[in-house]
């Protein structure tokens, strides 16, 4: 026997139908798409290579690329981190002179929180539609930044 809503309309309010259709993925991405606009907000770019705080060059952020710090070669994400900074910042030609796909990765991350507040989870769930646009996305993205990469070896 289904338990009645606690008002006394018969209906969910519109808050709690929201609640009730986003699941812990969603609001791990939806903290994300937000996070990462926000962190690069209080970060700069200093020099060429290197991230600090706002206002600090003096506390540089280690370099987080493994494949550039301990191989010496650039991975297909390089640069991604001072794109993002670039481009919070208002700086598009630095951002696309670091990496010139982070305008459309930091687009896809924020529309994570469209997508994940409009689009019901039941209904991405239950749709094979849905399972296959997300991967064919994420998987389009990755090809993207893969020739970037080959790109900018071969020229």
């Amino acid at each position: 026997m289904p338990i009645a809503p606690a008002n006394s309309s018969g209906r969910l309010s519109a808050a709690s139908a929201v609640r009730r259709r986003i699941r812990g993925g969603d609001w791990f991405w939806i903290a994300l798409a937000v996070l990462i606009p926000l962190a690069g907000w209080f970060l700069q770019v200093v020099g060429t290579d290197h991230v600090s705080v706002l206002g600090n060059s003096s506390w540089q952020l280690p370099d987080i690329c493994y494949s550039r710090s301990w191989l010496g070669v650039e991975c297909p994400a390089c640069g991604m981190t001072r794109s993002t900074i670039h481009l919070v910042h208002g700086q598009l030609a630095e951002s696309l002179s670091v990496h010139r796909l982070g305008w459309l990765v930091l687009l896809v991350i924020l529309a994570q929180v469209p997508y994940r507040l409009l689009i019901p989870w039941q209904q991405r769930v239950s749709d094979p539609r849905w399972i296959r646009y997300e991967m064919r996305m994420w998987a389009g993205l990755g090809a993207l930044l893969i020739l970037n990469r080959i790109w900018d070896v071969l020229v």
